[in-house]
């Protein structure tokens, strides 16, 4: 009988643990493609109980990521790759090469604080995750703690 009915009324529950989920893909921006003006990007994608990682070339106007056959198995046998859609949803809105990006040194004996001016691609893209228009840099991503985690775990 209960099966009919729209709306089931029961007595509340006490909050249990917080849930946290992890994104399924990232992408992280390694640098301008040499002889154009497009970047490099490395993806990640969690597919198959594994993290997997491909690399793109982008540019303006062009979606992050894509389809492309990757090896499942640990023989080197064509059959045994599959199609895995490394798409990200976002979307390439400039490219700023030689980008003057601030980046901290090392703190000093004393304990202060300094900068140095480096020049790095920049990548602007739209994310659809949150609508936001965001960027990204060659230089930040190169130590960046999740792409390290990533290395890390997929061997």
């Amino acid at each position: 009988a209960d099966a009919q009915k729209t709306v089931l009324a029961g007595e509340w529950s006490d909050a249990g643990e917080p849930v946290t989920t992890v994104a399924s893909s990232f992408f992280f921006v390694k640098g301008p493609r040499a002889g154009n003006e497009a970047a490099s990007v490395e993806v990640w994608k969690f597919t198959s109980g594994a993290w997997r990682r491909e690399n793109f070339d982008v540019a303006v106007g062009d979606m992050i990521g894509g389809v492309k056959k990757v090896k499942t198995g640990d023989d080197d046998d064509s059959k045994s790759k599959v199609d895995v859609d490394f798409s990200t949803g976002a979307v390439v809105l400039d490219l700023r090469f030689n980008d003057k990006i601030k980046v901290r040194n090392a703190p000093s004996k004393d304990g202060t604080i300094s900068y140095r001016e480096l020049q790095s691609l920049t990548l602007v893209y739209y994310d659809p995750a949150d609508g936001q228009v965001k960027e990204k840099n060659a230089i930040t991503d190169k130590d960046d703690a999740m792409r390290k985690k990533l290395e890390k775990s997929s061997g």
